[in-house]
């Protein structure tokens, strides 16, 4: 009995081909303190293991659109960093691979305190509606910045708000390390937006202002943060920040990663049915790892491909296999395809 229900979850997790785990990308944007950025990378690898990184510092540029086209969600960080920074392609402009990518149906989850400042200097500044941050964040205007514009006073928390759509937040509050936090950008919301996080608490003079929010358009589903999470007392509360952020894109986009993987990617299998070898090919990027498993999700072939430009094409012997139907899998660590194969004589 235990076996049967185990072959029917696996079955359908090979249905579903990345076994219901978004992929992401972290890019790690903050020249200021490298070692913040690998902090945070780690605490959100807690909640999503497979997440790959991206150094834009180190690599001196904003990763290229065929460097994060393959991953549902990308992860930009720049901490507290306010200059010179690649997420508007290191020159203050905006970034043409990063709307390509969002245009294509990817989703963005961007966090920093300064990112605002280095393009724009000094709020407020309203946005037109083709801007990128009013379309692609959800930024009407960026209103202030705290201890720059409050007096010095620095925003003492920051509040979940009581209608965020992200419902898989448990972090009611937001402290800081070394409280009050002075920077933190406060922004006015587009009509599309939704809140997350409100500066506070309520008598905290630029409540009403938020730092967390969150925009669904056409295709992508993007989350702000106008803070740098690294300022937060304790790593507990950043993994817990994390955990929920991911669990939310883990619900709301594994729900469509079939319809998202079918539309983008393939995996050919020919001939099939296959009596002594098959041949597959795919069209992900990178080294591919094929692996034919049987009904009992035991792995009985394994081969690597690198040749991307080739269709990472393979040739697999199924000779010696017993006729009836095995699954082929192929992952190139962002994205796995399944297929079934049938194996007659």
């Amino acid at each position: 009995m235990k076996k049967e229900i185990y072959l029917i979850v696996f079955l359908l997790m090979i249905a579903f081909g990345s076994f219901g785990q978004i992929s992401a990308v972290f890019v790690a944007d903050d020249s200021e303190n490298a070692d913040n950025s690998q902090q945070m990378y780690e605490l959100m690898k807690a909640s999503l293991p497979s997440m790959s990184f991206f150094n834009a510092v180190d690599s001196a540029r904003s990763p290229k659109l065929s460097e994060i086209t393959n991953f549902d969600l990308v992860v930009w960080y720049s901490g507290s960093d306010n200059e010179g920074l690649y997420f508007w392609n290191g020159n203050k402009a905006t970034n043409p691979a990063l709307i390509d990518y969002l245009d294509s149906g990817g989703s963005l989850w961007v966090m920093g305190s300064g990112f605002l400042n280095d393009r724009f200097t000094t709020a407020p500044v309203g946005f037109d509606q083709q801007s990128f941050v009013w379309k692609y964040l959800g930024i009407k205007t960026w209103f202030m910045e705290t201890f720059t514009d409050d007096g010095g006073t620095g925003v003492p928390q920051l509040d979940k708000t009581d209608d965020t759509p992200v419902n898989t937040l448990t972090l009611d509050t937001i402290n800081w390390k070394n409280p009050p936090e002075p920077f933190v950008d406060g922004c006015k919301l587009t009509p599309d937006a939704s809140s997350v996080y409100e500066l506070g608490p309520l008598t905290y003079p630029f409540t009403g202002n938020f730092a967390g929010f969150y925009l669904k358009g056409d295709g992508f589903n993007n989350i702000t943060f106008t803070f740098d999470p690294a300022t937060m007392n304790t790593p507990e509360k950043i993994e817990t920040l994390f955990s929920g952020t991911i669990d939310f894109y883990q619900d709301l986009l594994s729900g469509i990663d079939e319809q998202k993987i079918n539309s983008r990617f393939t995996l050919n299998v020919y001939p099939n049915p296959a009596s002594v070898w098959f041949k597959a090919g795919t069209n992900l990027k990178g080294k591919v790892t094929y692996k034919l498993l049987d009904l009992t999700g035991s792995t009985l072939i394994e081969v690597t491909s690198g040749q991307p430009g080739n269709n990472n094409e393979i040739e697999i012997p199924v000779g010696s296999l017993s006729p009836g139907m095995y699954f082929l899998m192929a992952d190139n660590g962002s994205v796995r395809l399944s297929k079934k194969v049938m194996v007659s004589r």
